[in-house]
């Protein structure tokens, strides 16, 4: 095993922790429950922190690694991740309370002058 070999196998690792990363993503945009995401970011950080860590590959390497996860996650998030949006958006809800009064109003107003 020559010198090279553990900092290949780091940057193999790296590019793991990123793809899982880019795979949490993805299942964070579709419709997959909350434990099939984190399962898929953790996975790939613990598979290639464990192995970093047995290889003795530099600490700098799985900082690259837990950054570039972290960056991805934080575009998933930006970019539609979290749980799905309400039908409904509540300004929609709020004018509709409005509406409602308003012809709650009107019939007041109405009963009042039959009278």
């Amino acid at each position: 095993m020559d010198a090279m070999t553990p900092a290949l196998i780091g940057h193999a690792l790296l590019a793991i922790v990123v793809a899982s990363a880019a795979l949490g993503a993805l299942l964070a945009r579709s419709e997959a429950t909350a434990i099939k995401r984190y399962a898929a970011f953790g996975l790939g950080l613990a598979v290639a922190s464990a192995a970093l860590g047995a290889l003795g590959v530099a600490t700098a390497e799985l900082l690259v690694g837990v950054l570039a996860t972290a960056a991805i996650l934080w575009w998933a998030a930006r970019t539609g991740g979290g749980p799905p949006r309400p039908l409904r958006p509540r300004h929609a809800e709020r004018r509709e309370h409005a509406d409602q009064q308003e012809q709650d109003q009107e019939r007041g107003d109405h009963r009042s002058s039959e009278q």
